[in-house]
């Protein structure tokens, strides 16, 4: 702006002055708001959000650790098995009744031909009849012992097969317990097994949730600040373009004097420049009556040619300022 003391009586406070004072305080707020945007970007947290995230299967535990061998206690049911053969005897009724029958026959025999006196002949019959008494008492006695060996051989190996039998139930029985057993565990554990993976899954996905959640709102509070900086970044640079602007408009304007009527000298600048009131010849330019100076009266390097071939004054560089009386 010009430099100096205007002269009082002709010097009236421009109308655009107001205006630029209430610009300049538009300006002002928008860059303390933006000031403060800036701190409280500042202040925002960069810390990491999964600094403290955790592994959820960090604590899971083998549910199979305590599963037991349920056929470890398995035993052979062929193990007190017994012979059922070994205590067979020897049948000897035969015989004894063979031995028996024999005594008996030549005593029979002996007691019948003992009236006949020392006969060769006699004699000599007694003993075939013994004889074959003998020989008869002996196929009875086999006959009766053979039976009695093949009942006493069947009923050993009958025993026998009921306890073969038995045993092979019992075997079968205990297999089939031990296996149903160990089915029935290894469902359990499993079943355990899968609820732990579903609950370490689903507390893994919670916490996956929550982590991208806050990234998510700590993404959005930034992306507001942002806008909210620009935003007041754009209105601090418009309001600026405007008055820089309105600066030049009222800096920069038409002071040739063949655009001007009704000229009346005011007085001289502190450096000396002639003052006027004038007004405009085209109303389009400005209407009413104006203070300023004449282009052809002032320093040349304050004169600014326009394109329209009239001259234009750029009161910044002089100590008269441009106002509408």
């Amino acid at each position: 702006m010009a430099v100096g003391r205007k002269i009082k009586p002709y010097v009236k406070i421009s109308p655009l002055k107001n205006l630029r004072t209430d610009q300049r305080r538009l300006i002002n707020a928008a860059r303390d708001r933006l000031n403060q945007y800036k701190d409280d970007f500042k202040e925002l947290p960069t810390d990491n959000l999964a600094a403290n995230y955790q592994n959820v299967f960090s604590g899971a535990t083998n549910a199979f650790a305590g599963a037991k061998n349920t056929f470890a206690n398995a035993q052979n049911q062929f193990s007190n098995l017994e012979n059922t053969a070994e205590d067979l005897t020897v049948n000897t009724q035969a015989a004894d009744f063979e031995r028996e029958q024999f005594q008996q026959s030549q005593a029979n025999l002996l007691q019948n031909l003992s009236g006949a006196a020392g006969g060769s002949g006699v004699a000599g019959l007694a003993q075939s009849l013994a004889n074959a008494g003998a020989q008869q008492a002996r196929q009875s006695s086999a006959s009766i012992g053979q039976q009695e060996s093949q009942n006493q051989a069947m009923a050993a190996q009958q025993a026998g097969a009921n306890q073969m039998a038995s045993a092979q139930g019992a075997q079968s029985a205990e297999m089939a317990r031990m296996q149903g057993a160990a089915q029935q565990q290894q469902m359990i554990m499993g079943g355990a097994a899968a609820q732990q993976q579903m609950q370490l899954e689903g507390a893994s996905r919670q916490q996956d949730a929550i982590l991208q959640g806050s990234q998510s709102q700590r993404e959005l509070e930034y992306q507001k600040l942002q806008g909210m900086m620009s935003l007041e970044a754009g209105m601090a640079e418009s309001t600026q373009a405007s008055m820089d602007s309105r600066r030049s408009w009222a800096e920069r304007t038409f002071s040739d004097r063949r655009l001007k009527k009704d000229i009346k000298l005011l007085g001289l600048s502190p450096s000396g420049i002639k003052i006027y009131s004038f007004k405009y010849i085209d109303s389009s330019i400005g209407e009413g009556v104006y203070q300023g100076v004449m282009s052809d009266e002032i320093p040349q390097e304050a004169v600014v040619k326009h394109a329209s071939g009239y001259d234009m004054v750029d009161y910044s560089k002089l100590d008269v300022e441009f106002i509408k009386i």
